[in-house]
Parts: structure tokens; C-alpha cells; sequence
């Protein structure tokens, strides 16, 4: 057994809308213990950090650990930050406020999504062309993928939960470090550059998919920095190279 796992805080995931854990299977190459929330129906839940608790409810979090959310995922982890307290934030295609919501997805939501029938909120009937283009992934495997774990989820919980995705209109601030890793061609979310410490050039929203290695060397990265003491907001490529010229990656 590799020690690392034990020594190291584990890392809870919320994953994006609609999806689960299968979308980020590669972060379990990561040397530390992950945990994975699930999304459960919306019903009477009318705000966000309300369907959040409910949220941190389905896995179990410890006191020290780190919080990382995908897309809608992060503004889940953002808000429980705020009382659970975590060592630090790790935003994977997310953002700190529905601000990040790209223009064209807000209107998709706002006036196509609010009043569409449940059975067209889901991918199925979207075009292959449609979906590579607005969630940046190619392969089969990943399409077929996506659409399932959409499917997977009544349209009208998937209708509430993109509505609380536009729901947050001011910044949150967790109170602890943050590592926000984004792709530059992501047309789900805009890529804010005074916002990101690391940008995927090229990459689109579902960086988890198609740039794992890169998003895990960030997230060991930062969890190192942390740990270290290092971790200073905005500084990450410059405490990375000094870190890279005194001494061997140990992670």
C-alpha cells in the first residue's frame, strides 16, 4: 500500500450537472483518497446552498480534506467551504459565480430549458456536431458517456438544477486557497483569465475527460503547495518553478 494515500487529506468531488463520478475516473490515479458526492432530485429546493447540504449529505466528509467541484459542481463545493472550512478549493471547468455562465448556455437556460417539456431536457435528441462543439469532447466513448449519465436524471430536476446554476450572482468567497483549472475554448463557461491559474489552451468544458493528466499533475500540484505552506492566491506558476528548482517533484 502506497503511504502517500494514508498521509494525505482526501479530496471530496461534486461532479458537474447531471453526472457522476465516471466523468473523472482518472483522478483516482491521483496519490490520495477520493470521495465522490452524487446529485439526488431537486424537489422543494429552491436555492442553491440549500441543494448543496443535500448534496454533501450522500458521502461522507471529513474535518481535513480538500473540496473539488466540476462546472456546477464547484459552486456546490464553494458554498459548503464556508462551513465545513476545508484546506483548499479545487475548481475543474467551474466557477465562483454564475457570472462564469457563458452567455449563449444563460439564455439557453433562462428561455429554451424553463419552459421545454421534460422529455427534450436531456442530450439525447441534441446532434453529435452540437454536443462536440459546445462541451469540447470528441471521442465516442465520451459522448456516449455524457448522454448517459444525463439520461439517467429526470428533465425536471436537470430543468432546477440549471436554473441554480444561474442563481448565484455575486462571487463566493470560501475562505480558503483556491486552484481554478479551466480550458480556454470552454463554451459552457467563459474563461476568465484573471480567474484561472491554470489554463488548458484549447481545452473545452469537460477537462476531466480529455486533459486528465494535465488536471491531476495541477490538483498534486496544489495539494503540495498547500501542504507546504507555499500556496499564495495567483502565484502558482511561480511557486511551481521555484518548487521545480530546489527540489525533485516528491508527489
Amino acid at each position: 500500500m502506497d503511504i502517500r494515500h494514508i498521509e494525505r487529506p482526501p479530496i471530496v468531488f461534486f461532479p458537474a450537472l447531471g453526472c457522476d463520478s465516471r466523468l473523472g475516473r482518472r483522478h483516482g490515479e491521483l496519490p490520495v483518497p477520493i470521495r465522490w458526492a452524487r446529485w439526488l432530485p431537486v424537489q422543494d429546493i429552491d436555492d442553491l446552498p440549500s441543494y448543496a447540504e443535500r448534496v454533501a449529505a450522500t458521502v461522507e466528509i471529513p474535518e481535513d480534506c480538500y473540496l473539488a467541484g466540476t462546472s456546477l459542481g464547484g459552486l456546490v463545493a464553494l458554498h459548503l467551504a464556508r462551513r465545513l472550512r476545508p484546506r483548499g478549493i479545487i475548481l475543474i471547468g467551474s466557477m465562483r459565480s454564475s457570472a462564469g455562465v457563458a452567455p449563449p448556455m444563460r439564455n439557453l437556460v433562462n428561455w429554451i430549458i424553463r419552459f421545454a417539456p421534460d422529455l427534450f431536457v436531456n442530450l439525447d435528441w441534441i446532434p453529435r456536431p452540437i454536443i462536440e462543439r459546445q462541451f469540447g469532447i470528441f471521442a465516442d466513448g465520451h459522448i456516449a458517456l455524457l448522454r448517459d449519465m444525463v439520461r439517467r436524471h429526470r428533465g425536471q430536476d436537470l430543468r432546477r438544477l440549471c436554473r441554480l446554476a444561474v442563481s448565484v450572482p455575486e462571487p463566493i468567497d470560501p475562505g480558503c486557497p483556491v486552484l481554478c483549472i479551466h480550458g480556454t475554448k470552454d463554451r459552457i463557461l467563459s474563461h476568465f483569465e484573471d480567474e484561472t491559474d491554470v489554463a488548458l489552451a484549447g481545452a473545452g468544458h469537460f477537462i476531466s475527460l480529455t486533459h486528465a493528466d494535465h488536471v491531476n499533475k495541477a490538483i498534486a500540484n496544489f495539494v503540495e503547495m498547500v501542504e507546504s505552506g507555499r500556496w499564495s492566491e495567483g502565484l502558482y506558476h511561480a511557486l511551481l518553478a521555484s518548487k521545480t528548482q530546489e527540489t525533485p517533484n516528491r508527489f
